[in-house]
């Protein structure tokens, strides 16, 4: 039995030792094991609400990119359509302008026409009338004109 007795006493020492150290250790080992599920759970509640709010944008540019498609063709038969239209009004325009410059083209043509056959009128006169009194001189005799100058004075008188 001594070798009995000779285990009893190192295990009682023991079981004090372990019992104090249970019994000093005991409450702040208790007090960080609430703190620590305290943080855990934090920081697990913290990162769920991070997930949802996560989730929640990733919907929503899911959504926007999902409409995005169709909006890029609405603007795209938008513009088509503008395209088409302004092309409508500026071949009229250009049409509009072509008509016009037509319409002030033959007006200036016909005003110039006018304009060449009165100067060419005044031309064919004068040189009708030179040549009508180079003929009449040179077979106009002296008594004829001293006529011709006494006949025109006298209508000269009578209008006055």
């Amino acid at each position: 039995m001594t070798g009995m007795s000779e285990l009893i006493a190192p295990a009682v020492n023991f079981a004090i030792l372990a019992g104090g150290i249970f019994y000093f250790v005991k409450q702040p080992t208790i007090q960080f094991v609430k703190e620590r599920h305290q943080t855990f759970k934090k920081d697990l509640d913290e990162v769920q609400s991070q997930l949802k709010a996560a989730q929640a944008k990733y919907s929503e540019y899911d959504r926007k990119l999902s409409s995005l498609d169709q909006e890029v063709k609405d603007l795209y038969q938008d513009l088509q359509k503008e395209m088409e239209t302004t092309k409508i009004t500026l071949i009229n325009s250009a049409r509009k302008a072509a008509e016009g410059i037509v319409t002030d083209a033959r007006a200036t043509s016909e005003s110039l026409v006018e304009e060449f056959k009165q100067e060419l009128r005044k031309e064919v006169s004068k040189q009708v009338l030179a040549r009508a009194e180079t003929h009449l001189r040179s077979r106009l005799t002296g008594d004829e004109r001293a006529r011709i100058v006494k006949d025109f004075s006298k209508q000269v008188e009578a209008q006055a």
